[in-house]
């Protein structure tokens, strides 16, 4: 992300020098403007969960509770979130997991965290670039072997909607 930034203000840069410079052709520097803003859009886009179609399966349950409410019974809270508020804003609760094996918890596709364990009780922090108002999907999510590119043995789900302040 500040990688992404950085090469965003290098070529924002560029386009300044060349544009009061005179110098350069004025296509190519309308092409560096489009390659900022492709960039610029990117940073904006709401990921999706690579398992937001598929179904839950394995053992276990997951629950998360946030101030806005838990997800028990299908529920979906809505987190209060300020802009440049930081720190946990919920609550992991796994039960009946198969502690051989590690879990990964996904909010939009992004891990936020890793661990191992049947009964867990974990708080999670959201990071900066899933602050985006909406509804947000979390993923639970063990695989076979504790290998991410192997078969999927459990899958549960949960979602909340973010309201930023």
């Amino acid at each position: 992300m500040k990688l992404e930034k950085k090469i965003v203000s290098i070529i924002m840069s560029g386009i300044i020098v060349f544009g009061l410079s005179g110098c350069g052709n004025q296509s190519s520097i309308e092409n560096k403007k489009n390659d900022v803003k492709k960039i610029v859009q990117k940073e904006n886009i709401i990921l999706k969960s690579p398992y937001k179609d598929e179904s839950e399966i394995g053992q276990g349950t997951f629950v998360l509770s946030t101030a806005g409410g838990t997800t028990e019974n299908g529920n979906i809270p809505t987190v209060l979130w300020k802009t440049n508020q930081f720190g946990s804003f919920a609550s992991v609760q796994l039960n009946n997991f198969n502690e051989k094996l590690y879990y990964y918890v996904y909010i939009d596709g992004i891990q936020i965290l890793k661990g191992q364990g049947a009964d867990i009780d974990s708080t999670i922090e959201l990071p900066k670039n899933l602050m985006i108002k909406g509804k947000h999907e979390v993923d639970v999510v063990q695989y076979e072997g504790n290998d991410t590119k192997a078969n999927v043995i459990t899958l549960k789900k949960a979602y909340f909607n973010l309201d930023l302040q």
